[in-house]
């Protein structure tokens, strides 16, 4: 575990937050886009919205429900942003929504307030439609986490958090090689890590009031994969990998009280560059209208 303590100590150092007010995920541009004329709201539903956005300033939450509402079939609009604002909506009309992508992040740009180190021996920065973490030594460490999306992840404990990776080169290979996702961070010293390492194993461990603790040993798993994926539930953590050619393969099935809710992130620890892309956060329809 040194090399966990080892890597909050460096937290600090790496994780650069940002003071903007707006946050950068796509429920939040798209509504805020469409009120500033940026561009054309579906007039199906957005002549209520508009009308709505001028009668009184809207809070962060409601612009959230007014991208959620909006992938919902135009007639039905109406009504659902009705419900969804008073809290009013049945079973049924749950089932007919589809769940909130709440957030999707191509790194075509850094409005969601990644950390940018540039260093001899340590650089990360968001570029070409990823965030890469260039690491030269094996005792380096990388904690990375979006600041602009952090105080907006509270509201939703329950979620699904997928991230594709590419290792692009490495200089050492076994147990110095770690890269992974950061899930229900709560700050610097509460976070779930579902980790990758270099030999080929993962692991599921957390940080809990500044102390580490293993929940599942490093186990072996696929060599080769894609992406990694978190789902998170009540006290339940499932994480996968998707193998290309052989679909989702489940690494971890576990339950664990530690964290109950908190943002999301990445890690990477050791000499190498790694790149991460297409990271997506989805929340349960019936979360986003609790």
């Amino acid at each position: 575990m040194r090399g966990i303590r080892v890597f909050v100590m460096v937290c600090a150092l790496l994780v650069l937050f940002s003071v903007a007010w707006a946050v950068g995920n796509p429920a939040l541009n798209y509504a805020q886009s469409v009120f500033a004329g940026q561009r054309e709201p579906n007039p199906e539903v957005f002549s209520f919205i508009k009308k709505l956005g001028e009668d009184r300033e809207l809070d962060d939450l409601e612009r959230i429900y007014i991208n959620y509402i909006a992938q919902v079939d135009p007639k039905l609009q109406h009504k659902f942003f009705n419900l969804a604002l008073d809290g009013e909506i049945t079973e049924e009309e749950i089932e007919s929504l589809p769940d909130l992508q709440f957030l999707y992040e191509d790194f075509s740009d850094n409005r969601n307030g990644w950390p940018h180190v540039d260093t001899y021996e340590r650089k990360i920065y968001v570029a070409n439609d990823g965030l890469y973490i260039q690491m030269e030594r094996k005792d380096l460490t990388a904690l990375c986490i979006p600041a602009n999306v952090q105080p907006y992840m509270e509201r939703y404990p329950d979620y699904t958090y997928v991230a594709d990776i590419a290792v692009k080169e490495s200089g050492y290979s076994g147990p110095w090689l770690i890269y992974g996702l950061l899930f229900r961070v709560r700050d610097l010293n509460n976070f779930y890590m579902f980790l990758h390492r270099g030999d080929g194993t993962f692991s599921l461990q957390v940080l809990h009031n500044d102390k580490p603790r293993v929940i599942k040993d490093w186990t072996q798993g696929p060599l080769s994969f894609s992406s990694m994926k978190v789902v998170v539930k009540g006290n339940r953590i499932s994480c996968y990998v998707l193998v290309p050619g052989e679909g989702e393969k489940k690494i971890f099935d576990v339950r664990d009280t530690s964290l109950s809710s908190g943002g999301i992130g990445i890690i990477a620890m050791g000499s190498l560059k790694v790149k991460f892309t297409n990271l997506r956060v989805i929340v349960p329809k019936e979360e986003a209208l609790r």
